[in-house]
């Protein structure tokens, strides 16, 4: 979780950063039988200090992508809206075999299937249990051939809704009245 740029004694940023709880466990768990890979919107430079302090020896991540190889829409308006994983996965792979963990139901807009919604991490102070949750996901979408329709029993009400308003447009756009 990132704590936004507080305001240090001397007016520079201040960013701290506190890593949900049973985070790094899990990502090693599942690297034993998953590629994984970071995609993010934060910048290079911020992104190479979390990696500095989740995974040292570079060993839990196949590659990164940041907003610095990739824009994001949040920061370049000429950018898509979303993350699309072909930019970083052999697009024949997909979609079967990816999932994109994001708290951003937006950025699931490429492959809108393949996203699974991960809940705000706001309150340091409280028991979480957001890791062991997307651990057993991710566990029970590695048995399937096809991750998309174990991620279906998944999506919170923020995705379905999302996925409930881009049909109705795409109904409007294809049967104008």
């Amino acid at each position: 979780r990132n704590l936004d740029n507080v305001p240090a004694a001397d007016g520079t940023a201040n960013t701290r950063t506190t890593f949900r709880p049973g985070a790094k466990a899990v990502l090693q768990f599942l690297g034993l039988f998953c590629t994984q890979h970071v995609f993010t919107a934060a910048q290079g430079s911020y992104t190479q200090n979390i990696l500095q302090r989740l995974d040292p020896d570079a060993s839990i991540f196949a590659s990164v992508t940041h907003r610095d190889l990739v824009p994001h829409h949040d920061h370049d308006k000429r950018a898509s809206v979303g993350k699309d994983l072909s930019v970083m996965l052999n697009v024949a792979y997909l979609p079967a075999r990816a999932i994109l963990f994001d708290d951003r139901v937006a950025n699931f807009t490429p492959q809108r299937d393949n996203g699974l919604h991960v809940r705000s991490y706001d309150d340091v102070n409280r028991i979480d249990w957001e890791m062991a949750r997307l651990c057993f996901i991710a566990s029970l979408a590695f048995l399937s051939p096809d991750v998309r329709p174990v991620l279906q029993f998944f999506r919170s009400s923020q995705h379905q809704a999302r996925l409930f308003e881009s049909d109705s447009k795409s109904t409007r756009d294809t049967n104008p009245e």
